[in-house]
């Protein structure tokens, strides 16, 4: 009988041993998924799939940071989930603006917010032919003299 009493502790003990080594693991598998969704974040080509990867690493980094008590970092990644979301706001604007630009009147002042402005001075060069070309040039104040010059090589002289 006293063996049967000792043995019913001893698996009451294991039971809740086990309940809160399960639970001791919970935050440990939120690390790592925020881990593993970090790490997709950086793989990603697109900027959509980074701010929405970057938005889940955000909410559980902030879960985990809570669960160990690391208030910095949960603060850093309180901080950067409004960031990721409003900035995935504004990229999923864009992909509309630009639909609702390419089935319109071809107007560009949609794009407009999302440029800034540059000077020139009378004469400067914007870009010379055969130059890659690094970006887009919207003019609004008048139009540009277009100078033709002769890019081709010197012709080699016969025999």
């Amino acid at each position: 009988m006293k063996s049967r009493r000792a043995e019913a502790p001893l698996s009451a003990a294991v039971i809740k041993t086990g309940h809160a080594a399960m639970r001791a693991y919970l935050p440990e598998l939120i690390g790592v998924a925020a881990a593993a969704a970090s790490l997709y974040a950086a793989y990603s080509k697109t900027i959509i799939t980074l701010r929405v990867a970057a938005i889940v690493v955000n909410v559980l980094a902030m879960m985990y940071s809570y669960s160990h008590g690391t208030y910095p970092t949960l603060a850093l990644n309180a901080l950067l989930l409004p960031l990721n979301a409003w900035r995935l706001h504004l990229m999923v604007k864009l992909i509309r603006d630009i639909d609702a630009a390419t089935k319109g009147d071809m107007n560009v002042d949609w794009l407009l917010p999302y440029t800034r402005p540059k000077h020139f001075k009378m004469g400067d060069v914007v870009m010379e032919r055969g130059e890659y070309a690094t970006g887009a040039f919207y003019i609004s104040v008048r139009a540009p003299s277009l100078v033709k010059s002769d890019c081709s090589p010197p012709m080699a002289s016969a025999p």
